[in-house]
């Protein structure tokens, strides 16, 4: 059988260039991707950092809306009901509790189911009654623990008179057995 040979020669210079030049692309697309990955990851961090701001600004906007609604519901000021909600969680309860117990308070001095037993206390009931609902809480609370121990047996009838009548002096002796917290500023509050 008869062979034949053929010899090729071709230029492919023209060729290797565009394969180098598509190569070079190809190593500038992969850096921009990875860098964009970097940045992409970057912004997914820093908006995690973002919504956690905002969830504890959004907190903070909530608690503050609670203490604006309750002291409109009770009277008291914002900034003692701040110091108030300190003091019950001192005493073991929930500043879910100020709003009854200042309910309990109200009712009690305006319908007069514990004139006689305040005046026992050695309080004047109209001089009380022109406090602020946070200053009546504390002057009755005062002057329950400032009831002597010779004493003692009048404090604890006057007490279960009181919490029978109203439910409200269980709750004020029990906070205020424990000492007072200094008042913070409403922003140290939400922190």
């Amino acid at each position: 059988m008869p062979k034949a040979t053929a010899v090729f020669d071709a230029d492919d210079s023209r060729l290797s260039g565009a394969l180098a030049r598509i190569n070079g692309r190809m190593l500038a697309l992969h850096s921009r991707i990875a860098k964009f990955a970097a940045a992409f990851i970057a912004l997914r961090a820093v908006a995690g950092v973002v919504t956690a701001g905002f969830d504890h600004f959004k907190q903070a906007l909530d608690v503050g809306g609670q203490l604006n609604d309750l002291s409109a519901n009770t009277g008291v000021a914002v900034g003692d009901l701040v110091v108030l909600q300190q003091e019950f969680a001192n005493a073991g309860k929930s500043a879910e509790d100020i709003g009854p117990v200042f309910g309990k308070m109200a009712k009690s001095l305006q319908g007069g189911s514990a004139d006689e037993t305040i005046k026992k206390l050695g309080i004047s009931l109209d001089e009380l009654k022109k406090k602020t609902p946070a200053e009546q809480f504390r002057t009755l609370g005062a002057a329950i623990n400032a009831v002597q121990d010779p004493l003692l047996r009048e404090q604890q009838r006057q007490t279960r008179e009181l919490t029978t009548q109203t439910g409200l002096l269980r709750d004020v002796k029990r906070l205020l057995d424990r000492p007072s917290p200094k008042p913070t500023s409403p922003t140290r509050a939400f922190a």
